[in-house]
């Protein structure tokens, strides 16, 4: 637990103390990252929610050719998106809050996928050499080119600038559990404003503590429900590896107070009887408490006012 309670909550919180040392924060992990991510390369777990996103998609969202899509969050690789339109003729829009792109990584994972995927998967492909093409690209805008995208990175996150009434679908995975509490409405409202009527919100939501991720040792999968929100706040929570331990009834009422029908939800959880709940959270039931990650499809049934 010394890594939990000690080194990563203190690093973090000393890069956090102004714009200088978090510009070098990003600037060191994409550095390191670049590294750390191109030799880990394609993981299970990346292929496997990969496969998750395009069956809800197909299943539940009437995906039409030159429909407009928006991932949230796209990160170093644009993975989930990458793995949606190699298969579909749609337009995806990529939004971020900093640029952590590795076009050496991505282009490492394209060729690996070339081995994963499975016969009907490679008679689904757009282009039969896609994977080739992009596995050989010298830049992400040639990606772009390729595959149609929007980059799009806007440091405050804020979705204000996107066009009303566009998008089809808005997706995201293991993104929503890092935006600020304190804007969580106004962004739910926001999705609302850019989606179409009868619009579709896709987002795979990791409620896990992420300081455990990284310190496994003697810490719980949600270690954090034993830590007070004061204590939370100002000793663990910074602007750089910020989780918003928003819990999944908090995330279905966000939901739907936003003007969106439940489509489908699939939630996993964790065993927490030996973990000690601070009471702070003693207004949560058990399985809010227990519930790590959440799977949703959600519709739009009105605009917002």
């Amino acid at each position: 637990m010394f890594k939990y309670n000690f080194i990563y909550p203190i690093l973090y919180k000393l890069f956090d103390t102004n714009s200088l040392t978090r510009k070098s924060y990003r600037y060191l992990g994409n550095k390191i990252g670049e590294r750390t991510k191109t030799n880990l390369g394609l993981t299970k777990n990346y292929l496997s929610q990969g496969r998750k996103i395009n069956f809800l998609f197909h299943k539940y969202c009437k995906v039409e050719e030159n429909d407009n899509l928006l991932e949230l969050g796209t990160g170093w690789l644009h993975w989930y998106a990458t793995f949606f339109r190699i298969f579909n003729n749609v337009k995806i829009d990529l939004f971020d809050v900093w640029d952590n792109r590795k076009i050496n990584t991505f282009k490492k994972v394209m060729k690996q996928l070339t081995f994963e995927l499975t016969t009907e998967e490679n008679e689904k492909l757009v282009n039969k050499n896609i994977l080739n093409i992009l596995s050989e690209v010298n830049s992400f805008d040639e990606v772009y080119n390729i595959l149609d995208y929007n980059y799009i990175i806007n440091p405050n996150g804020s979705l204000r600038g996107l066009k009303n009434d566009y998008y089809k679908i808005i997706f995201s995975c293991a993104v929503f559990e890092h935006i600020d509490r304190k804007i969580l409405k106004e962004y739910f409202k926001q999705m609302n404003r850019i989606l179409i009527p009868g619009g579709y919100l896709v987002h795979i939501i990791d409620m896990g503590d992420h300081y455990h991720y990284k310190d496994k040792n003697k810490t719980h999968f949600k270690n954090y429900l034993n830590i007070s929100n004061v204590f939370w706040k100002n000793y663990y929570e910074n602007s750089i590896f910020y989780i918003n331990r928003v819990q999944v009834s908090e995330w279905k009422k966000y939901f739907f107070d936003s003007g969106f029908d439940l489509v489908c939800e699939e939630m996993f959880y964790v065993n927490i009887d030996n973990l000690e709940i601070h009471k702070d959270f003693i207004n949560y039931d058990k399985d809010d408490l227990s519930c790590h990650q959440y799977v949703s499809v959600f519709k739009k049934y009105k605009n917002l006012k």
